[in-house]
């Protein structure tokens, strides 16, 4: 958990910078990030919860891990389209 918080302060401190400059920040996953962690959640959640960045959510990876692929990426299309 430890790693996250220090990867977390990283994207929020960058996600500023890039916001001021007119750029999003993204973050493309893998199917780890979608596994639940010994803290009860995933790596996935962690940093939606904990950050303000889009989320490009590769679907062969998140069916990989279990998850329904297509709603999570139209939960995050909705999410990020204007």
């Amino acid at each position: 958990l430890e790693q996250i918080d220090d990867f977390v302060s990283v994207v929020n401190a960058a996600e500023k910078k890039l916001s001021a400059a007119g750029i999003d920040l993204a973050y493309h996953n893998h199917s780890k990030e979608f596994v639940t962690m010994y803290w009860g959640n995933t790596i996935h959640n962690e940093l939606a919860q904990r950050t303000d960045m889009k989320f490009e959510i590769d679907t062969y990876w998140a069916f990989n891990a279990g998850v329904d692929s297509a709603a999570e990426a139209w939960h995050w299309a909705r999410e990020t389209l204007p």
